[in-house]
């Protein structure tokens, strides 16, 4: 059996993946058991055409015969690209067939996806993986990847647990409303102060360092006040910012597709404020605003957060997968 490669695949005939979809064991939402599977399986497709369409957005195709037996797609990272200086990517979507074969597939897809993004004058690649997938795991580690954090991703049905809708418990003193433009400092100083010395996949590599790190996660909540987000909640006391939280309503694809998924984008408590209950009280005004919008809420969190793995659990958010990041420096 030969396998061979291809870059720049017509994405407009991005229907004959779909047997590659569908067949696939690591579908993106895959926990997602009683959307049916015609349904997950349009939205991945459209997901990859839309990634195709993107910044940079460029497929390899792995045939046997003129038979299509795996695919990634690779895409820019124009947001970290802009803080960092670097030309960054990313593997947005990879499949393989299932079989004898496998393994060889993926590691030709990795292969070749080092390959053009070196051609192509990138500095960097990031590629997430189930944890399970040790196929796709060992091939990046034999391709030179390095392995940065690993996320648990929470989930709350919000038909299935109604004390996820309970009222939040507000702590003494303090006041919970939606931010406005004013409140951007302050939501700058908790990011700094509360991802200091956060575990995440920016400040174990090497390359970046925890400054560089935490500049990051200032913007991340800057680009959520500015309509990255669809929400900011703050926590407010004595005029101070103590916490936030930012959420997502499910997309039009997602609601297309009867997903109705909302997403915890990103949430801090400054330090001066822990062990008061309010990673609480802001997932739960979180989870009132979207209530009406999504069945569902994912909320990724670090392996080792554990003071909020035990918030979530508080709440009757469920762990129901998880995810590896690797990183790739490519040059420099």
């Amino acid at each position: 059996m030969k396998i061979t490669t291809r870059v720049g695949f017509n994405g407009s005939n991005a229907e004959v993946l779909r047997p590659l979809l569908e067949a696939c064991s690591y579908k993106p939402l895959r926990y997602l058991a009683d959307v049916l599977p015609q349904h997950l399986c349009d939205w991945w497709l459209e997901e990859v055409v839309a990634a195709l369409e993107g910044h940079g957005g460029k497929d390899i195709l792995a045939e046997v015969d003129g038979c299509p037996v795996g695919f990634c797609v690779i895409g820019d990272l124009p947001w970290e690209s802009a803080i960092l200086n670097k030309k960054m990517a990313a593997v947005k979507h990879m499949a393989a067939m299932p079989g004898r074969e496998h393994a060889e597939v993926v590691e030709s897809l990795v292969s070749t996806a080092l390959e053009w993004t070196r051609d192509s004058n990138y500095d960097f690649l990031l590629c997430k993986t189930y944890t399970d997938d040790f196929t796709t795991i060992h091939a990046l580690e034999r391709q030179g990847f390095l392995l940065v954090d690993t996320l648990l991703d929470f989930v709350v049905d919000l038909r299935r647990f109604p004390n996820a809708l309970q009222t939040a418990v507000i702590p003494a003193g303090m006041e919970l409303r939606l931010a406005g433009p004013a409140d951007l400092a302050g939501l700058v100083e908790v990011s700094r102060r509360a991802f200091a010395f956060h575990p995440g996949r920016f400040h174990v590599d090497a390359r970046l360092g925890p400054e560089c790190s935490k500049t990051i996660y200032e913007r991340w909540i800057e680009s959520c006040l500015n309509g990255w987000a669809d929400w900011v909640v703050v926590a407010e006391t004595a005029g101070k910012i103590a916490g936030y939280s930012a959420w997502k309503r499910p997309s039009k694809r997602e609601m297309r597709h009867k997903l109705d998924l909302g997403h915890y984008s990103i949430g801090a408590v400054h330090p001066d404020f822990h062990g008061q209950g309010l990673f609480s009280a802001l997932t739960l005004r979180g989870t009132e605003l979207l209530e009406s919008l999504a069945t569902r809420i994912e909320g990724p969190t670090h392996i080792n957060n554990y003071g909020v793995h035990r918030g979530y659990i508080k709440l009757g958010w469920r762990i129901e997968d998880a995810h590896h990041s690797f990183h790739k420096w490519l040059r420099g």
